[in-house]
């Protein structure tokens, strides 16, 4: 899997033997829009206001993770297969977004000096290489079907996503009172949430992000809904399924510290 090297890691290596109360998520996504299936598994760890998720592809056995840090405002991607990992903070998106900006505003001025005729095939050559302006993601209205379930042992009510006329997926949603350390959970995944929304901040100045748009969707429908989708769904505008995401289990857990930074033989490898 190859890390995106927007998303990253610092790390110490000064590991406490300390260990905490935590939540341990396990999770099935299968992408059915590409042929065959992808099947990939997720695993969310949280303990205070830190996540990490390590995420398999079944099908091609590559793996990843990502560790966001709550008290130290940074985010660790971690490629198990190059046995590397990267880090961002606050101040390197910051950074990076200013350099973006910059670049997009060279672009613009050179772009302005070139006859007409070279202009638009220029532009379209440049435009390739950089960030395309977004205007934010859409959550589209989410409603309740009045349909229940109950997934992996947990109860659950159904909600639809849809934008305008179609429907582009559901949940099965559990409220975080019936989850191990629910509340914790979720206020980690909305320290996560936060941060995203940070980086989405950042990049719109210089002409848009939608990298993390997928993970801040999902973040603000369980808050919206107080609680966790333990079963989701999205469809194309066809009406066919193309990705479930499933739980299949969840527990508390004594968490070390160790969990939240890369393994210590991982290089850290530093942002081009």
């Amino acid at each position: 899997m190859k890390s995106n090297k927007v998303i990253a890691v610092f790390s110490s290596f000064l590991f406490s033997s300390a260990a905490f109360a935590g939540s341990v998520l396990q999770i099935t996504t299968t992408e059915h829009a590409l042929d065959p299936p992808v099947l990939g598994t997720v695993e969310i760890t949280t303990e205070d206001n830190s996540t990490r998720l390590e995420i398999t592809s079944v099908s091609s056995n590559e793996s990843g993770g990502m560790i966001y840090h709550g008290s130290r405002k940074e985010i660790i991607a971690i490629d198990h297969g190059k046995q590397e990992y990267f880090v961002i903070t606050q101040e390197q998106i910051e950074l990076m977004a200013g350099q973006v900006e910059e670049a997009m505003k060279q672009m613009e001025a050179a772009l302005a000096e070139m006859p007409p005729e070279q202009r638009d095939f220029a532009k379209k050559m440049m435009e390739s290489q950089m960030p395309v302006k977004q205007s934010g993601f859409s959550k589209g209205t989410v409603s309740k079907t009045g349909e229940t379930d109950t997934v992996a042992g947990y109860d659950c009510e159904y909600y639809e996503v849809m934008n305008g006329d179609i429907r582009t997926g559901d949940f099965c949603v559990t409220s975080w009172d019936d989850f191990p350390e629910g509340q914790e959970v979720a206020g980690a995944m909305q320290e996560l949430g936060n941060f995203f929304a940070s980086m989405r901040e950042a990049f719109s100045r210089a002409g848009g992000l939608d990298l993390m748009d997928s993970q801040q969707k999902m973040i603000a429908y369980m808050q919206e809904l107080n609680g966790y989708p333990v079963r989701s769904r999205d469809y194309n505008a066809a009406g066919d399924l193309v990705k479930e995401t499933l739980l299949t289990g969840a527990s508390n857990e004594e968490i070390g510290a160790e969990m939240f930074e890369p393994p210590p033989s991982y290089k850290k490898m530093e942002l081009q």
